[in-house]
């Protein structure tokens, strides 16, 4: 399976549209990824990694972060943002950082998972709607940005590549009544 085809079926999940830089860094092979300067402080990193967890976490199958997600965010903040993309997407994080902070006394990393969920809810609920609210639109942007890094390195990776989805390497003959059910998987091709 070529990455490329990968690629194409995060952007089937994604609704066809990814960013350019995201697009870009999917393409380099996994043992080429190398980070030449942080782009986030560890506190960031923290954040980013646990929203990825929320986002795709462990159920009966692997994960974001046992997917290497975490790694993927840093690579493409790092590596293929562009100047304000990055600083966009770490306003985000301070901004859910410092709301964290505001409501509940403490890191959005060391609080509860429950509040967490509502922190990520609220964010998303203003990124879809593009309302105004006590979140400023920084923290919207960035929670638009890590969904499509944590979906787009999940499903290229080989875990969520092969796990979660049915590699078929030729699909035979077409069958308009196939019943889903009987695999339970997304097909890849």
């Amino acid at each position: 399976m070529q990455r490329r085809e990968l690629l194409q079926g995060a952007l089937i999940l994604l609704g066809g549209t990814l960013a350019e830089s995201c697009t870009r860094a999917v393409e380099v092979p996994i043992a080429d990824r190398t980070i030449k300067t942080r782009a986030l402080t560890t506190g960031q990193q923290g954040i980013a990694h646990r929203c990825a967890d929320l986002i795709i976490p462990d159920t009966d199958t692997p994960g974001a972060l046992a997917a290497g997600v975490g790694d993927f965010i840093d690579y493409v903040v790092a590596s293929w943002y562009q100047a304000d993309e990055r600083a966009s997407f770490i306003r985000g994080l301070d901004a859910l950082e410092a709301e964290s902070v505001r409501r509940f006394s403490a890191s959005f990393t060391k609080l509860e998972a429950s509040h967490q969920v509502q922190l990520l809810e609220e964010l998303s609920a203003v990124a879809e709607r593009d309302a105004e609210s006590s979140w400023d639109q920084g923290g919207a942007e960035m929670f638009l940005q890590i969904k499509e890094l944590t979906v787009t390195g999940f499903y290229t990776s080989e875990l969520g590549s092969t796990v979660e989805r049915e590699y078929v390497p030729m699909p035979g003959r077409y069958d308009g009544f196939f019943k889903f059910n009987v695999v339970g998987k997304l097909w890849a091709r």
